[in-house]
């Protein structure tokens, strides 16, 4: 339903501009239609919207990845459009906080995205490496994220096929 996701993200954005909510809203929506985008397969389109929203998260210094979850989605359509030191450049301003504050979240999102970026750099066993180390950390949460999990089996399999295991 990009859509239908779409139309709420634009009511969204008009909602941040009538309350002086553009920083803290404009970012959700700017996440939000990004994601869209890269469900859909648009891996371009989803970095105009993630890339200056991660921008400008890192320059506003707001360090608690758990507020803005779009980060992932700005690491994976740079590994997608072959932007491997941006790609790089977010996993650290994912993990750097994550580790600080000890955020599961954040460190299996960085995990299966330096994953990700072995995988398309033709380093199998460092994703191999990366995505045990992402469902090391699934398997250690307070409360399951299957979402996250799926997205991190996913990754991996997409992975093992590229190299042609099974």
């Amino acid at each position: 339903r990009a859509d239908d996701a779409r139309r709420i993200a634009a009511d969204v954005l008009l909602l941040a501009a009538e309350t002086g909510q553009q920083y803290r809203l404009g970012l959700v929506d700017q996440g939000m239609l990004g994601f869209v985008e890269l469900s859909v397969g648009d891996s371009a389109r989803a970095a105009e919207y993630l890339d200056p929203a991660a921008d400008l998260l890192h320059d506003l210094g707001l360090g608690e990845p758990a507020l803005f979850t779009f980060v992932p989605d700005a690491i994976e359509a740079a590994v997608e459009l072959g932007r491997f030191e941006r790609a790089a450049e977010l996993i650290d301003h994912l993990e750097r906080p994550g580790r600080r504050l000890r955020r599961g979240w954040a460190l299996l999102a960085a995990a299966r995205c330096r994953g990700l970026l072995a995988a398309a750099q033709g380093d199998s066993a460092a994703a191999d490496d990366a995505f045990a180390d992402s469902l090391a950390i699934h398997g250690r949460l307070p409360a399951p994220r299957p979402f996250e999990l799926a997205r991190t089996l996913l990754a991996r399999g997409r992975s093992e096929r590229r190299a042609k295991r099974r």
